[in-house]
């Protein structure tokens, strides 16, 4: 007797399969956190140096490591990452201490430059004609953007005109920072102790220096010209402008490379 069945083929249809959330998100966490990693291993390696000792030509000290450290653990141990920021990080209220302290001493150094008298105002820098105007910026610009620590001695060597504004600076932040500033949003009474305040004020000095000066071997600050300053000679580096708009290309590029994927995954089954 025959075998009535009929062996029917059973064919195959295609059937797309997705990548559930749970694998892209182990995927895109390896990617992002692998590149952070390696960012924060570069950017230990090339951090500003804090110099043993900062002096004047004449071998005066101006500032110390222990200083700056200190100075750093008093900021933040009195709320400073709520008054005013650091670098560009912190409160929106107060100025940013580096911002402010660099500018003021490019001035004051070129007041020294020009006549001697640190007790110089941004006014006073406007009304020089123009061609001795960019002379002085010029002048300013070498005293701030060359390099002067030595890493050797672990020394750093601020030009005679820089020591003399730095002084008259220590001397407005003194006032700044026991008086406060109602325009600037700094309670009175802030600091008192005058050894804190010197501290204080050297630390946000070493950031003003390290926001100036260039790294070894390259065109821009540790800070990559940040902030903005034409008198002391930072403006936007080109290449970082140019990687600003390539990294948010790659960004579209890579989100859209990711749903693409996600959405075309295919996958055979039997039906």
């Amino acid at each position: 007797m025959t075998n009535p069945t009929i062996d029917i083929p059973i064919a195959t249809t295609p059937k797309t399969r997705r990548w559930n959330l749970p694998v892209w998100l182990v995927i895109i966490c390896f990617v992002t956190f692998s590149v952070l990693l390696g960012a924060g291993v570069a950017i230990w390696k090339n951090a500003p140096p804090i110099p043993a000792i900062a002096r004047s030509p004449s071998q005066e000290i101006v500032l110390t490591q222990a200083e700056i450290k200190t100075g750093q653990e008093t900021y933040l141990a009195r709320g400073g990452q709520h008054i005013g920021s650091v670098w560009g990080h912190g409160s929106y209220l107060a100025p940013d201490w580096t911002a402010d302290f660099l500018h003021r001493w490019g001035l004051a150094t070129a007041g020294v430059l020009y006549s001697g008298n640190p007790d110089f105002q941004q006014a006073d820098l406007e009304a020089i004609a123009a061609p001795e105007r960019a002379s002085l910026e010029a002048r300013v610009k070498q005293n701030f953007k060359t390099n002067r620590y030595d890493r050797e001695t672990q020394e750093l060597l601020l030009t005679q005109a820089q020591v003399k504004g730095i002084k008259k600076v220590f001397a407005d932040y003194s006032e700044l920072l026991k008086h406060g500033s109602v325009v600037h949003s700094i309670p009175d009474g802030w600091f008192t102790n005058d050894k804190q305040i010197h501290d204080v004020t050297a630390f946000f000095a070493w950031t003003a220096w390290t926001a100036a000066a260039n790294r070894p071997n390259a065109p821009f600050s540790y800070t990559a010209n940040w902030p903005h300053d034409e008198l002391i000679g930072n403006q936007p580096p080109a290449q970082f402008l140019i990687w600003s708009i390539v990294s948010v290309i790659v960004l579209i590029g890579a989100i859209a490379t990711f749903l693409f994927i996600y959405l075309r995954s295919p996958i055979y089954a039997v039906n």
